[in-house]
């Protein structure tokens, strides 16, 4: 029996899905996690904070902004729209042009202006001009810096407006440079849409090695030496500043440069790494740093380039019932303000189905807060004026708790999985536990024309592997739609899998986080995860429950 003197209600709520709409209960409840402090060592390369959506990378990037000196940069206030939307830009784009260096000249002159501003308290122009000042009075006679100060010396009279303002600035200096030097010729025609696309090979190759005559490492050199000189600048300080970087997963620019963009900021960051008092912290979502993998031909030198400097957040089951229990207080506490604190077991009975009821929820996530706070908000909603949660309470929020977590799921990686949808539909209705062989080729085949004829995805190592089995039919191809379908279902967190009759099971919130299709044998096990089960409708034909999923 639950030992809870206070009515539940329907505005009893431990949270929303969202970091920034739950600032109240995130700060009160917050749960230190050994992610937040590897990012916040000064020593450590970890710079990229990743996280699957409901990780909480928006709750750590929150607090780091309330507790230390720092910036944030949100990539949607810093008018990357106006590259996206630039007539040059998008002809460069149209031709094939390498974009990379002027990506990273972007995001090396915002991170440095954003540093400078920070540190030096720069808001005016007035405050700008005198630290330039200083600054030349310091080095201007070590012919070393000459370079440096020359490129301060060119921006110290835009140091202080506004990011948005300073990114105009210099993607209009660089359109500038590149319509001089393709000439009027093709001056009047970049506003097409199209144009460029439609130029001959010979044009094209061109016009991009004239264009790589002005996007060339040599502002890229010009930055370095800043950076460089900031650096031995920063020698005698002990203060920490922190840059954070969040919110890329959001419609902030064109998706025909976004992943571009995301990878040349990756590819930035690194070079700030010699000033020692400063951690640029990019967080980033797992689909956002799989489709910027998928963006990139060299596909396994970018995994490791993010792995180098990734640090994933990870949550253990003490951890959160911990954040569950801190929640559950807080929102008793502002209800009634009750003198002793109200915790999980004062609010959900004991056990469910011969099993603790947390662990009967937990076991029902991904380990993640976001699916345990939702599965805990959709309990006390079925308890409303009632001083327990009881275990029918617990099962009929769980039927809804699967369906909105399957919709989150699709969502959650459209942008690198769109054939998920599609893969998801193929274990409807199965076995809670079967084998990979269990599936007939007929509906395998069934699943790829569905896919083929709904995405048409480049990056999807599905809806590619799909394609060649529709147009070029054969056993081979059908294995390999199989394995890269069944890799896909792994690495979105909706299945584990055992590959061997000695393996345990293993899923990718738990363990290796993917899983090579190459590695998956025919046979393998597949075991659909929990928190699916009712949505999916799938059948537990042994009735057993005792494992983690």
């Amino acid at each position: 029996m639950a030992r809870n003197n206070h009515i539940i209600t329907r505005d009893i709520r431990v949270g929303k899905a969202s970091a920034e709409e739950d600032l109240d209960l995130l700060f009160d409840c917050f749960v230190d996690s050994p992610a937040m402090a590897e990012v916040l060592d000064l020593q450590s390369n970890a710079s990229i904070l990743a996280g699957r959506t409901g990780s909480g990378k928006s709750a750590i990037i929150q607090y780091i902004h309330r507790n230390k000196k720092t910036s944030l940069m949100s990539p949607g206030e810093m008018a990357m729209t106006y590259i996206s939307n630039s007539d040059v830009m998008r002809f460069l784009n149209d031709i094939g042009a390498d974009l990379a260096l002027f990506f990273q000249v972007i995001w090396k002159h915002a991170l440095l202006v954003e540093f400078i501003r920070l540190k030096f308290r720069i808001d005016t122009e007035g405050t700008s001009q005198s630290w330039f000042r200083s600054v030349w009075d310091r080095f201007s006679g070590d012919r070393s810096k000459e370079r440096a100060l020359a490129y301060l010396e060119k921006y110290s009279g835009s140091l202080w407006v506004t990011m948005d303002e300073n990114i105009r600035q210099l993607t209009a200096t660089y359109e500038e440079k590149i319509l001089a030097e393709l000439g009027v010729d093709i001056n009047k025609f970049v506003s097409k849409a199209g144009y460029g696309a439609n130029l001959s090979q010979q044009n094209k190759s061109e016009y991009v090695a004239r264009v790589r005559k002005v996007i060339n490492a040599d502002q890229l050199q010009d930055l370095s030496k800043v950076i460089t000189l900031l650096a031995d600048g920063s020698t005698n300080s002990m203060e920490s500043h922190y840059i954070l970087v969040d919110n890329l997963d959001d419609r902030w620019v064109d998706e025909s440069i976004k992943y571009k963009l995301i990878n040349a900021l990756i590819e930035a960051v690194g070079k700030f790494r010699q000033i020692r008092t400063l951690k640029i912290i990019v967080a980033l979502r797992s689909d956002v740093i799989e489709r910027s993998i998928q963006e990139n031909t060299d596909s396994g030198f970018q995994r490791e380039k993010f792995r180098d400097k990734m640090v994933t957040i990870e949550w253990t089951e003490k951890q959160l019932k911990e954040l569950i229990n801190k929640r559950i207080s807080s929102s008793f506490r502002r209800k009634y303000s009750p003198q002793r604190q109200v915790l999980f077991e004062d609010v959900f009975v004991q056990k469910v189905k011969h099993q603790a009821a947390f662990d009967y929820m937990v076991e029902r996530t991904l380990l993640r807060p976001r699916d345990l706070i939702a599965f805990t908000n959709e309990c006390l909603d079925r308890a409303d004026n009632r001083s327990e949660v009881s275990p029918s309470n617990i099962y009929e929020a769980e039927a809804k708790y699967s369906e909105i977590r399957l919709e989150a799921l699709i969502d959650e990686w459209r942008v690198a999985y769109p054939s998920l949808k599609g893969g998801l539909d193929l274990v409807r209705g199965r076995d809670w536990s079967f084998h990979l062989n269990d599936i007939s080729d007929a509906e395998f085949d069934n699943c790829a024309l569905e896919i083929t004829g709904h995405e048409k995805s480049r990056n999807d190592p599905v809806v590619s592997a799909a394609t060649m089995l529709i147009d070029h039919p054969s056993a081979q191809a059908r294995t390999n739609f199989k394995k890269a379908l069944t890799a896909m279902l792994y690495r979105a967190g909706a299945v584990g899998l055992k590959l061997s009759k000695t393996d345990p099971i293993t899923y990718s919130h738990l363990h290796s986080r993917v899983v090579k299709p190459a590695d998956i044998p025919e046979d393998a096990g597949i075991r659909v995860v929990w928190m699916l089960a009712q949505a999916l409708r799938v059948i537990d034909r042994s009735k057993r429950r005792g494992s983690s999923s």
